[in-house]
């Protein structure tokens, strides 16, 4: 099945290595808080991973606002397409997931 234009592809991409990198600082920060119940008391090499993944994540937002915006510009019906893929999947996520049992809503 092609749901997606093959034009789409690297900003598909980028939007999954953002939503990797997204999920990697909030589970360490999540795991930290639930550890610790404080970041302040948490180890220094745990920050400094911590800091680390933010970072890693802040790349790959400016990655995806690029592509997105390249996207649009070459190809606005594949933009369209990419962004209803993304609704589609977020809104169906979001009935799986709550605060006690699933991912966390944080941004």
């Amino acid at each position: 099945m092609n749901y997606l234009p093959e034009s789409a592809a690297a900003a598909w991409q980028a939007y999954n290595a953002m939503e990797t990198t997204k999920q990697r600082h909030i589970t360490l920060l999540a795991g930290l808080e639930n550890r610790y119940g404080s970041l302040a008391k948490a180890h220094l090499g745990e920050t400094l991973l911590l800091d680390k993944l933010l970072h890693d994540h802040d790349l790959q937002v400016k990655c995806f606002t690029r592509e997105m915006a390249a996207l649009k510009e070459a190809d606005a019906s594949a933009h369209a397409a990419l962004l209803a893929y993304m609704q589609e999947i977020n809104g169906t996520l979001a009935r799986y997931t709550s605060e006690e049992t699933g991912p966390t809503q944080l941004a």
